[in-house]
């Protein structure tokens, strides 16, 4: 398996991981332009440590990176990384691990009660004009 595969299969189990997503680098807009994959470079591949930067978008964090160490170390087995230290780098708390709300990717709930919904009018006026508004 070349490098660039495993970052690819590495890339993969995180996506499939719930509560975290590969760190990549701050830019405004989708980079076409990019040489590659921006989700690539959230992972270093070294002779003695695999580091993958990610995003937190639940928590605590301690199980998560638990699980997602768990699902990226049978990766490495039969490569030249099987050995290697596993290094994952939290780099961001992504909002929704602390307010529970929708991810910025995920469409939000709609409907009456939900965050996006505009709060219900309670203000009742009486169907007769208010004296500002009678005709003289």
């Amino acid at each position: 398996m070349t490098p660039d595969d495993l970052i690819d299969t590495i890339i993969g189990a995180l996506e499939a991981c719930h509560g975290v997503r590969p760190a990549t680098p701050l830019i405004g807009e989708p980079a076409v332009w990019w040489p590659r994959d921006t989700r690539k470079y959230a992972v270093d591949l070294h002779s003695a440590i695999v580091q993958i930067r990610i995003v937190a978008t639940a928590m605590p964090l301690p199980p998560l990176l638990e699980q997602v160490a768990a699902d990226i170390r049978p990766l490495l087995a039969g490569t030249p990384w099987e050995d290697a230290e596993l290094r994952l780098v939290v780099t961001e708390l992504d909002s929704v691990a602390v307010t529970g709300s929708a991810a910025r990717n995920e469409s939000p709930p709609s409907g009456p009660g939900s965050p996006e919904s505009p709060a219900p009018d309670t203000t009742h006026e009486s169907a007769a004009p208010r004296q500002d508004q009678e005709k003289s």
